[in-house]
Formats: structure tokens, C-alpha cells, sequence
């Protein structure tokens, strides 16, 4: 349950643990996407139903693939009709995707903490915000979808990960910066002042 969720939490937050900071391997999958979920709200009975329907285990949680160790490998939740914010830092370190696109979520998101072995993640049409660090992103990401939503400052496109292939920002009409050694992959930056050399 999300009560035992917190208390685990709680009880790890010592000083083994500077600043509040979790070791996420010590925490269940089932534990680590409660705490992703706790901050979800809108349609969420669309994942995890309601009532006499309601499915408290992330291996019957809509669009969610587990595999038979109990490991999160897929997150197809996309136009489900939800919002809130997304604590990316609770994602399961084997996620591969993540389809979060055609929501309402809203606020920043933290993308240097993003699963070690994520492959792809879409948060396309949404209304999130803030500026976005692209620095830190997982070296096995291919695929990376930000596309209309509200990102705004400068990005530093120095150290994108060799294996990404595919970038979308357009329509994110505050966002800048220069981009390089692209040449060859799919690149969306229209409604941007973003600058492609």
C-alpha cells in the first residue's frame, strides 16, 4: 500500500542518506512506482481502477508491463487523462519505455535521473514547464519526445548520449540553444528558437 510505501521511505531516510536521497535498489518495484503514482491525479482509476475494481498490484496496473522477476520493463500511459507531477527519480532503474504523452501533466521535470537503462520516453503534449537539463540523460536513450509543451531557457546539447536518435522539441517556443553533430537523425525544433549546425 502507498502507507507502506511512505514509511519504508521514511525509515531509509537516515543519515546513510545525505540530503533526504533514497538508494532505490533497496526498495521494491511495486514500492517505487506507488511513490511515482502518489503524485498522479486526474483519471487515475484509468491505471489502477477503483472500488471493487481497484488493482493493487503493478502487475495488473493498466498499460504496465512487469516481467516475471517483478520487474517494470514498459509504461504505455498515454491519453489517459491524467495530471499532477511526475517524480521521475521513483522510476524503476529497468524501465526501457515510457509513453506519458497526451496528459495534463504539469510543473518541471528532474530528465538526470531517468532509469539507467531507459531506452525510450515520450512526455509529448502535456503542460509541463521549467527548464530541462539534457546533460545527464541514460547513454542507452534513443528516443526522447518533448514536444508541445511549455519548456523554456537555454539547453546545453553538449553531452547528448551517442545513442540518441531521435529528438522533439518543437513547439516549446521558449526553449534555446544551438545544437551540434546532429547531422543524420530526426530532429524536430520547429516553434523553437532552438538553432540546428
Amino acid at each position: 500500500s502507498l502507507f507502506y510505501a511512505m514509511f519504508i521511505v521514511s525509515f531509509i531516510l537516515t543519515d546513510d542518506f545525505p540530503m533526504g536521497k533514497v538508494d532505490k535498489s533497496t526498495l521494491s518495484h511495486q514500492t517505487l512506482m506507488e511513490l511515482f503514482f502518489e503524485n498522479v491525479t486526474g483519471n487515475r482509476w484509468m491505471i489502477v481502477g477503483h472500488g471493487e475494481t481497484r488493482k493493487d498490484r503493478i502487475n495488473d496496473w493498466f498499460n504496465t508491463d512487469v516481467n516475471s522477476d517483478g520487474e517494470v520493463m514498459t509504461m504505455f500511459w498515454s491519453s489517459c487523462e491524467l495530471s499532477g507531477s511526475l517524480a521521475l527519480e521513483w522510476l524503476p532503474n529497468t524501465l526501457q519505455k515510457v509513453f506519458l504523452c497526451g496528459n495534463s501533466f504539469s510543473g518541471e521535470i528532474n530528465v538526470t535521473c531517468l532509469p539507467d537503462f531507459l531506452e525510450e520516453i515520450t512526455f509529448s503534449d502535456n503542460n509541463l514547464s521549467g527548464c530541462i537539463d539534457l546533460t545527464r540523460l541514460p547513454m542507452s536513450l534513443k528516443r526522447l519526445n518533448l514536444d508541445l509543451n511549455s519548456f523554456e531557457g537555454e539547453i546545453d546539447f553538449s553531452n547528448l548520449p551517442p545513442s540518441l536518435q531521435f529528438l522533439d522539441m518543437e513547439g516549446n517556443m521558449k526553449l534555446s540553444g544551438e545544437i551540434r553533430e546532429f547531422a543524420g537523425k530526426e530532429l524536430g525544433i520547429r516553434e523553437t528558437r532552438i538553432k540546428d549546425s
